[in-house]
C-alpha cells in the first residue's frame, strides 16, 4: 500500500484531506487505481469514509475529472462517481457516458448503465439490452436494474420466455437477470 493511499484512508485529518484533494482535482487516475485494488483490503467503514472525503472535493469546476476514474470499478465509489456526473450531467456528458457504453471496457460500462439509470436517454436502450446478459456480473445487473427503472417491459418478458428454454446457462442468465430487475412476479415463473 502507497503512503499515498495510507494517507487517504487513513486517520488524519490532515493527511486524508490533502490526499483526497490531490486525488480528485490533480486527477490521480494511478492511486484511484490502487484504491480501487485495494477493496478487499479495507474495511467498509474506511471504503465509505474514503468515498465521502473525495466527494468533498468534486465541484462544477473539476467533476469531469472522475471520467478518468471509469476504467477502474467497485461498487464502493459508485455513488461517488455516478452520483456527481448525473449532478452536473448535460448533453456533452451525456454523449461521452454513451461512447464509452458502446466501447468501453467492462467498467466502463457498468458506471454508463448507471448513469442511465438517472439519465434516460433512449440511446442507451440498445447498450442496456445487449449488456444485460453479460458475463461480468456487476454490468448484467446494473443493466437489468436500470431496464426495471425504465420499466421496460419488452426485456423483463424476453427474460421470462428464456426461462421456458432447454439450455441451463441460459436459463441462469434469465434467473439472473429477473433477480436484479427486481420484479416480484416473476418469482412464480421462475420456481416453475
Amino acid at each position: 500500500m502507497s503512503e499515498d493511499l495510507k494517507k487517504l484512508t487513513g486517520k488524519n485529518k490532515s493527511d486524508y484531506e490533502a490526499a483526497a484533494s490531490h486525488l480528485i482535482n490533480n486527477c490521480d487516475e494511478k492511486l484511484f487505481a490502487e484504491l480501487v485494488e485495494n477493496d478487499d483490503f479495507l474495511f467498509d467503514f474506511v471504503k465509505e469514509n474514503t468515498a465521502q472525503r473525495l466527494e468533498k472535493y468534486v465541484n462544477p469546476d473539476n467533476y469531469k475529472n472522475l471520467l478518468h476514474f471509469l476504467k477502474y470499478y467497485s461498487p464502493y465509489y459508485e455513488d461517488l462517481i455516478v452520483g456527481n456526473l448525473v449532478k452536473f450531467a448535460d448533453e456533452e456528458l451525456t454523449d461521452i457516458l454513451l461512447e464509452r457504453f458502446e466501447n468501453g471496457n467492462n467498467n466502463e460500462k457498468t458506471y454508463a448503465a448507471k448513469y442511465f439509470e438517472y439519465i434516460k436517454d433512449t440511446a442507451a436502450y440498445d447498450c442496456l439490452v445487449d449488456n444485460a446478459y453479460s458475463a461480468n456480473d456487476c454490468l448484467a445487473q446494473t443493466c437489468a436494474h436500470t431496464l426495471s427503472v425504465w420499466q421496460d417491459e419488452k426485456s423483463y418478458e424476453t427474460a421470462i420466455s428464456k426461462l421456458k428454454g432447454f439450455d441451463d446457462f441460459e436459463i441462469l442468465s434469465a434467473v439472473k437477470f429477473l433477480a436484479a430487475y427486481g420484479r416480484k412476479d416473476a418469482v412464480v415463473d421462475i420456481l416453475k
